[in-house]
């Protein structure tokens, strides 16, 4: 056997036959340091997130070596003795109070490996000092040659030959302390945890509960998550953190508690009732009124510490909560046999690799920033009892807190006997969340997908039939989580359980909608009778977004949206990147509708294993018209459908949710059904005096802001807004808009919306109201207040108008000058007749930075309103020191949309006419752009844009409306002809963004993080030779890497989060006006049987796979230079296309052509255009120098680029790949 002796101190022994890859030095001791994802993972390099965990507790890595076979012995080896297959280490250099252990991977499979040597007597230390140190054995094993081998072999000892990563550890452990596991234990945080926000990586620590303020006129409501083993809060239930439903979830129970909090506690070295009592010491502390009342959620362990607080301690207590509802999450009632001491090895290992699979789901959580931090609380306690089995005779009731759960121990057997005025089962209400956990492979692929094959075949074979009798969830038996005192009846009211199923594994459990749906249900988060503290305290969203409604638990939002065109497996691939999506919803437009299919996740997974994957599903599936999936807008609490097929839930005409025929036991009612009671006829007429801006104050203003170096101080300000939930049919409403520093208290009978914001506080506050579906707003829709003082309340009332049946929509819209501060959309019903009571429903949005204020543009915001058949367009004109006013369009009776499929047509048609006559063209282009201003453009904005023209530089559209080339609106004096000029938007600077969301000021292209997707298209009709200039010119200028242009490495790219900082696309494109879902980028497809198979890019795949914005906030820059794909369209009512979706999706910076372009002259707009801003120039003004230049060169495509952004926007070169973020300047 050849010795190799490493720089660590490590000694090896390998037998012929096997070689150490020597890929880089040794860690000699060193910390670990993070590792990039990606990148080969050498012996120098940093080690995986697992190893990164346990350096968090003590662990130190001391080295790591890769162990392989050499190929030409790999038939010998297959019936070589084992000590031919045996690999000996040695840790020399250690001390006396040092241990270690070595965690060895092979093919995704982790497992823990302990000393050889074992202690002669019980309790003594397992390892003996000598010469040699600390000595492992391992035995490597040839491939099973079939499964009846692979059965025999055991989960701990064996490891198929092949390449196999070992990871020494070592750490400090003291000796003859007595309670050895309190000492390993000595780390884990411990105390009340703040849970009050949906983003988990907002929770904190809290020291008592007065902190949190609790009303005096009544018992506050309170609740409480109680964590698993090994975890913690954040460990057991930051994963709601990462589905739309749990967040969903957290956010009613905000506005339905006076406080949610978690309890951190050890799991091994305290018994659960040792656990209860600091939790009980916890709650008394507080200065309560009157007791609290509790509602509890228990996972795992942490259910058996409920049971004993309420069977135990409180029967006993002189002070006691009052416990309302309790839901049990896979709690072993019953015990868990791997609580066995034979078993702790085994729960070692296997509780590693099922954390280690979790870890893969929240990182594919969309917008999830901290999967790492919840990974590493998951396990929190693993190195503790990893150190005591390295270190120590296992010795029964070592580990009280595992001890506690062995199905034969006392804890398990008393708490199952009747205890003494414990809760008896017609005093409580019990749920239940279980799960009978099956995995497998099937076409040669591991399922669940995030399991590799050499772990299912250990789960299926050497645990699961081993370790446990009955069906599982790899932990705890399934008939466990139910069992509560089995002779007193079933405790047991409701309960969800998710059956035999490849999906639900022990630590997965809050990862699931379903799971987070199910608890909103039993703790009745949408019930009107619950005594809730309703608030305007929002979440913390993107400066200027929406705050769009919460919908209740019964909406499914576990799901992934998909168009008919997309191919199977790239529905696939989007389906292993979204573990939150349970349904699948396909979109395909038909004689003019966009109808939706729901499918179930295992419906697809079927799909895709019997059908082609380069096959569109709408060849594969049964989209017939009576097939389609009955919809429903957002629906109102206590106002939900009926019905018998899952319906899917639209808002603005996008799905948001499915709701299942199971969920729907409550009939809709009239509204004067759900309560007796009226409304009181009131008439609320408030005077509002207009506020108009002082010109010359702001032009001080803007110039001061320009000459001052420092910041002003922020505030955080709360937005708060309601009115009646119903209304009649032509009566006025109150709408009422508050904003105080202090927490607003939202009305229990209203419908509300609240946000936060951080503010300057030495600007004034305009609040905006727009009447978006079947309201007008009466009398003055805006007002402009100071901001609030501390304890200050300001309070302004607008009046609104109900003019159609159905649901009407407002938004209120908060800003201080040109920046949005925060959105609040407010949905009510309008009635017939007289409204009753509607439940109350609630929005809350918060923006996530202080305001730096951008210096001041010429703004031009646009906003449609609908109101039944009628459509018209409100116009907000800001020339800064010139023109502050507000316009509205006549309202439009003709198909909209025909009329713009018409105009796209005729501009396309005039183009291939008359290209070779630039002057004809640009002629024809005027008429069209003046005709547009004339009949888009009330009179008095006509007036207010051509007087004040030569004050426009740039100009910035922003605008919900999707459809006007506002690029080619020609000012025209009215009343005259056109003038001899030419005046198109375009030519004064035009740059358009959209409503929801702010636009960066700087967009940073670092060194490797500028891609580009040119597709060398296979067949002849479809080759192009002006992208090869493109390529030539992005690899010179920004250094930029190819992408492959498939759909599969485009979307790898696009999930990131932030995986580029420029990506540039040069091919066709194609965006129907009519059938915007299917909005398609043609990549560049392949041959087979010399039949050409096309692929594509869908607008609606961006939408849902890509995260754009990296961790350090850059918005990358995103160049579409294809036939018709900047277009943008309503999903019926709602916008979508590409340039929707990728600004949706984070991009700071988005460039692409409205109507159809040659292969030639598509370059040469982009080529300046990128000249421009790596000169310095303003997104604005290298907009204008990139048409002229392309109008000069006559390009007749000049004015076909649609450009989104900041139009002051600067690009900002970085030479470095690991440049840090510069400071962003006037960015918000």
């Amino acid at each position: 056997m050849a010795l190799i002796t490493r720089t660590s101190g490590l000694n090896i022994e390998i037998p012929e036959g096997f070689v150490l890859k020597e890929t880089g030095s040794a860690y000699s001791g060193t910390r670990a340091t993070r590792h990039t994802p990606g990148t080969p993972l050498g012996e120098a390099e940093a080690p995986p997130q697992l190893i990164e965990a346990l350096a968090d507790q003590d662990m130190q890595l001391l080295d790591s070596v890769t162990i392989d076979v050499v190929p030409e012995f790999a038939g010998r080896l297959r019936k070589a003795h084992p000590e031919h297959r045996t690999v000996e280490m040695s840790v020399t250099d250690i001390s006396a109070d040092e241990g270690a252990v070595i965690l060895i991977e092979q093919d995704g499979v982790y497992s823990w490996h302990l000393p050889t040597e074992a202690a002669e007597k019980s309790g003594a230390r397992r390892i003996t000092e000598t010469e040699n140190g600390i000595h492992f054995t391992i035995t490597l094993e040839q491939p099973a040659e079939n499964e009846e081998e692979f059965k025999k072999r055991g989960f701990v000892s064996d490891f198929i030959v092949g390449q196999v990563r070992a990871y020494v550890l070592k750490f400090i452990v003291k000796w003859g302390t007595g309670k050895l596991m309190t000492y390993l234990e000595r780390n884990i945080q411990k105390g009340l945890v703040n849970m009050s926000s949906p983003d988990p990586s907002h929770w904190s620590p809290v020291g008592n509960l007065d902190e949190l303020g609790f009303p005096s006129d009544r018992p506050a409501r309170i609740l409480l998550f109680l964590h698993g083993t090994f975890s913690s809060t954040l460990g057991s239930y930051g994963a709601l953190g990462g589905t739309k439903a749990g967040r969903e979830l957290l956010k009613h129970a905000r506005n339905s508690y006076d406080a949610i909090i978690g309890f951190d506690h050890p799991t091994l070295s305290l018994t659960p009732e040792e656990n209860a009592r600091e939790l009980l010491d916890a709650l008394q502390a507080c200065t309560w009124m009157t007791p609290p009342h509790l509602d509890i959620v228990s996972f795992s362990r942490g259910g058996l510490v409920y049971r004993a607080l309420s069977e135990v301690l409180l029967p006993k207590a002189t002070w006691r909560p009052h416990i309302d509802r309790v839901v049990f999450v896979a709690v072993p009632n019953a015990g868990t046999h791997l609580a066995e001491p034979d078993n702790w090895h085994t729960f070692l290992d296997l509780y590693t690799n099922l954390a280690a699979a979790a870890s893969k789901i929240l990182e594919k959580f969309p917008h999830f920033s901290i999967p790492a931090k919840v990974f590493n609380e998951l396990i929190q306690g693993l190195g503790a009892l990893g150190k005591y089995l390295a270190t120590q005779a296992v010795t029964k009731g070592d580990i009280p807190g595992l001890a506690a759960m062995e199905p034969d121990g006392p804890f398990i057997s008393d708490i199952n006997l009747t205890q003494e005025n414990q809760p008896t089962v017609d005093t409580t209400f019990y749920c239940a969340v279980t799960s009978e956990f099956e995995t497998g492979i099937f076409d040669d692929q591991a399922v669940p997908k995030e399991f590799s094959k050499r772990l299912v075949m250990t789960l299926v074979d050497r645990v699961a039939d081993q370790l446990f009798d009955l069906p599982n969830d790899l932990v705890v038996d399934t008939a466990s989580m139910t069992a509560i005192d089995k002779g007193e009846g079933q405790f047991i009211k409701e309960q969800y359980d998710f059956g035999r199923n490849s999906q639900v594994y022990h630590t997965v459990y809050f990862a699931q909608p379903a799971v987070a749906q199910a608890l909103g249900r039993w703790l009745k988060l949408d019930d009107p009778d619950a005594e809730a503290t309703r608030s305007g305290s929002g979440d913390w969203v993107p400066s200027g977004s929406i705050a769009d409604p919460v919908l209740p638990p019964e909406v499914e939002t576990g799901i992934l949206v998909t168009s008919s065109g997309e191919a199977v497996d790239a529905l696939r691939d989007d389906l292993e990147n979204s573990p939150e999506s349970r349904f699948v919803i396909v979109r395909h437009a038909r004689d003019d509708r966009m109808l939706n299919y729901t499918y179930s996740r295992n419906e697809i997974d079927e799909l895709s294993r019997s059908v082609k994957g380069s096959a569109p599903l709408k060849d594969v599936l049964d989209l017939h018209k009576s097939k389609a999936s009955r919809t429903f807008g957002p629906p109102l609490p206590g106002m939900r459908p009926t019905i018998e097929e899952p319906a899917v839930i639209l808002d603005n005409d996008l799905p948001v949710g499915v709701i299942l025929p199971e969920a729907e036991e409550l009939l809709r009612a009239d509204a004067h059904d759900l309560q007796e009671e009226m409304f009181p006829e009131e008439e609320v007429h408030v005077s509002m005096r207009r506020s108009f801006r002082d010109d010359a104050k702001e032009e001080a203003a803007f110039e001061d802001e320009a000459a001052s170096e420092e910041e002003p101080a922020s505030i955080q300000c709360h937005f708060y807004a309601e009115m009646p939930g119903e209304v009649k049919l032509g009566e006025d409403a109150t709408l009422l808009v508050s904003v105080s520093r202090e927490l607003i208290q939202a009305a229990a009978d209203k419908v509300t919306a609240g946000g936060t914001a951080a503010i300057d506080p030495e600007r004034n506050i305009i609040l905006d109201v727009r009447a978006r579906e079947n309201f007008i707003v009466v009398g003055m829709p805006r007002a402009e207040i100071e901001p609030p003082a501390p304890d200050d309340q300001k309070d302004v009332f607008f009046t609104v108008r109900a003019t159609d049946l159905d649901e009407g929509e407002i938004w209120v819209t908060a800003r201080q000058g040109q920046f949005p501060l925060v959105t609040l959309k407010l949905r009510v019903k309008i009635m017939e007749k007289q409204p009753g009571t509607v439940l109350p429903a609630s929005v809350s949005a918060s923006t996530d930075e202080p305001p730096v204020l951008p210096s001041a543009m010429c703004q031009l915001r646009i906003f449609e309103r609908r109101n039944g058949e009628e459509i018209s367009y409100e116009y907000d004109l800001d020339i800064p020191g010139v023109v502050f006013d507000r316009y509205e369009s006549p309202a439009i009776r003709t198909d909209r949309n025909q009329y713009i499929n018409e105009l796209y047509k005729e501009i396309e048609a005039r183009w291939l006419s008359s290209q070779k006559d630039m002057d004809a063209f640009n002629e024809e282009m005027r008429e069209m752009g003046g005709s547009l201003f004339k009949q888009l453009f009330p009179s008095d904005l006509q007036h207010a844009l051509w007087d004040n023209r030569d004050a426009i530089a740039h100009i910035q559209v922003i605008s919900t409306e999707p459809f006007i080339p506002w690029e080619i609106v020609h000012l025209t004096e009215p009343g005259e002809p056109l003038p001899d000029e030419s005046l198109f938007l375009a030519q004064c600077g035009l740059v358009r963004w959209l409503h929801g969301s702010y636009y960066p000021n700087r967009v940073h292209i670092r060194k490797g993080r500028a891609y580009y997707v040119i597709p060398d298209y296979q067949e002849r009709g479809l080759k192009l030779s002006g992208t090869v200039y493109e390529k030539e010119y992005l690899e010179e200028k920004f250094e930029a890497a190819p992408v492959e242009p498939h759909p599969l490495p485009v979307r790898k790219i696009l999930r990131g989060p932030g995986s580029f900082d420029l990506l540039h696309f040069a091919g066709h494109g194609i965006a129907d006006q009519g059938n915007i879902a299917e909005s398609r980028i043609l990549l560049e497809g392949r041959v087979e049987e010399h039949k050409a198979i096309r692929e594509y890019l869908s607008s609606t795949a961006v939408e849902q796979q890509s995260r754009l914005k990296s961790t350090d906030g850059n918005q990358p820059m995103v160049v579409l230079n294809a036939c018709q794909t900047g277009r943008i369209g309503f999903r019926l009512t709602g916008m979508g296309g590409f340039a929707s979706a990728f600004l949706s999706r984070g991009a700071g910076i988005f460039v692409s052509t409205l109507w159809s372009v040659y292969d030639e002259p598509a370059k040469d707009f982009v080529l300046k255009l990128y000249d421009e801003l790596c000169d310095g120039a303003q997104l604005a003004d290298a907009v204008i120098e990139a048409r002229e230049a392309a109008r000069l060169a006559g390009d007749a495509s000049w004015l076909s680029y649609v450009v989104y952004g900041n139009p002051n926007a600067r690009i900002v070169l970085d030479k470095h790949s690991d440049t840090p973020m510069e400071d962003q300047g006037d960015q918000p």
